[in-house]
């Protein structure tokens, strides 16, 4: 018996993950305007539209003394590696791989040091300080992300997706058993994805950062590559602290998607709306706070663990 074709699932994936990009660049692009001009919701409908015919009319510039190939391949990477995220995470059925959390924590990095690459190769002096701000954000948020996910480990016995999902079903979802633990993921890890309230590698105060020096297709590729890095990690929330596709009346996919947008727009406002921070601040106070928060968090998970978790607890 033939297995049925893999590509109208694929085909279906990407358009679904197409429209919550556009979704979410419409919030980004409200959001924006809000921040800067006191003004919610005017023309951030058609912002989308008009980066997309904008970047698609527009030729690719050329640097002189720029590494060619590592800077064009680089819109393409951060895709791919956007997309595997996304893939990772509930829609892709990947909850069972036995590499399980470490895989996510690999693509975020990765994210990371993608950005650093792009704005070393192009020599532009607004690039590498927003390459170097990528490494910073690495320095700041690699540790109580990992510590994070660890405590995540400890009630599931594994570090499995799977594994995971089903010690929310048998007890409580993971952001009532680790609230902290759940801040830390998303302030943690939309950093690494360059979407926190900190100076990050793309900022419009350095004429762009990274992307000073894209224009034309490339730069809609790679915009399109962080806006799939958001919302892998927002996707990557719902196995991890939301009860996967628990939910009453509508089906588990309705459920994940649901979550994984409101994560993500929560990602997005607090990356608007909250004040912006100097990345020296950001490290310094990931290091005195956030990985000592980090360490509390994974002491109460063991805690929760020996004492049979907050039901166990409660009777």
């Amino acid at each position: 018996m033939t297995s049925a074709p893999a590509w109208p699932a694929l085909v279906f994936g990407w358009a679904m993950a197409l429209g919550a990009v556009w979704l979410l660049a419409i919030v980004n692009a409200s959001l924006a305007r809000f921040r800067a001009q006191g003004l919610w919701m005017q023309h951030g409908a058609g912002a989308p539209a008009r980066e997309v015919l904008r970047c698609l009319f527009k030729e690719p510039r050329d640097v002189h003394g720029a590494d060619s190939l590592a800077w064009r391949l680089a819109p393409l990477l951060l895709l791919t590696l956007g997309g595997a995220l996304l893939a990772f995470g509930p829609f892709g059925g990947a909850l069972g791989l036995p590499a399980g959390l470490l895989v996510p924590l690999a693509a975020l990095v990765l994210g990371a040091a993608l950005q650093f690459v792009t704005g070393w190769a192009v020599n532009s002096g607004y690039a590498l300080i927003g390459a170097g701000r990528a490494l910073g954000l690495m320095v700041a948020a690699l540790v109580p992300l990992a510590l994070s996910l660890a405590a995540l480990a400890v009630p599931a016995g594994s570090l499995q997706l799977d594994a995971l999902v089903r010690s929310q079903q048998d007890s409580t979802w993971a952001i009532v058993q680790q609230p902290l633990g759940a801040l830390l993921y998303l302030h943690c890890a939309s950093l690494l994805a360059g979407w926190g309230p900190v100076d990050g590698p793309v900022d419009a105060r350095l004429a762009g950062g990274v992307e000073a020096e894209m224009s034309g297709a490339p730069l809609l590729v790679w915009r399109l590559g962080r806006y799939l890095l958001l919302l892998g990690t927002a996707t990557l929330a719902v196995p991890l602290y939301l009860g996967n596709g628990e939910g009453p009346i509508l089906p588990p996919t309705a459920w994940v998607a649901l979550k994984a947008l409101g994560v993500a727009v929560i990602m997005l406002m607090a990356y608007h709306l909250l004040p912006r921070r100097s990345l020296s601040r950001a490290i310094t106070e990931s290091w005195r706070f956030l990985a000592p928060l980090a360490l509390l968090n994974l002491a109460w998970a063991l805690g929760l663990a020996v004492g049979g978790g907050l039901d166990g607890a409660a009777g």
